[in-house]
């Protein structure tokens, strides 16, 4: 998801925690919740759509003080400021990697979902400074998560980033047929296990927004 804000970009990646129709009905309705809140409720910093998100769901399934609805949401949010090179994140359950000068920064956002959950604090806020050329990349894990190779094994977060890494120097484009086809002949004849969602984004504070992702 993808919103411009006078002349900043927002940038949304979000996993559902739930499969099938409950998790499908929660994806729709969050989606449906991030837009009001943005463009309605013109909140942009990451973290604080992180916490407006999570009250609206507590209240909505939790009218009766039953905290049986265990479904939330997994999310990285970046607001990104082109005229100071200032990026602005927020996670919940949910890292952002960025590449720059061939090496991968892994930042981890906070240890709980978009949800009901036993430790419900305030969303941390975190502020980087980017450089021209650093590449942003944001994800589900759907993508590392999947069984396959030789010995049908998770692909696991470490060949996740080795796999960015070496594909980093080509276009957005290229990056994303590389992915998809590595996932592919990974998956090989086993069955897909999640949704996948790979977004990637390539600092340029003089050019548009250039994005693709990977669903």
């Amino acid at each position: 998801m993808v919103h411009q804000v006078e002349n900043k970009k927002l940038l949304i990646a979000a996993d559902c925690t739930g499969h099938g129709v409950p998790g499908a009905l929660m994806s729709m309705m969050c989606m449906a919740l991030i837009n009001e809140i943005v463009n309605v409720g013109k909140i942009y910093k990451p973290n604080e759509i992180l916490n407006k998100l999570r009250s609206i769901i507590i209240h909505t399934f939790n009218r009766d003080g039953d905290n049986d609805i265990s479904d939330g949401l997994d999310a990285s949010i970046v607001l990104i400021d082109p005229d100071t090179n200032l990026m602005e994140y927020a996670g919940a359950n949910s890292p952002i990697y960025i590449i720059r000068d061939g090496e991968l920064i892994d930042f981890k956002g906070d240890r709980m979902p978009v949800g009901i959950y036993p430790s419900q604090t305030p969303f941390s806020n975190h502020k980087i400074n980017l450089k021209d050329g650093d590449s942003l990349y944001m994800f589900s894990d759907g993508y590392a998560d999947q069984f396959g190779g030789e010995a049908k094994r998770k692909m696991m977060l470490r060949h996740f980033k080795k796999l960015l890494v070496s594909n980093n120097h080509l276009i957005m484009s290229e990056q994303k047929e590389k992915l998809s086809n590595y996932f592919t002949d990974w998956m090989g004849h086993n069955e897909q296990v999640d949704d996948v969602l790979v977004l990637g984004y390539r600092f340029n504070p003089n050019d548009t927004l250039e994005l693709r992702h990977e669903n």
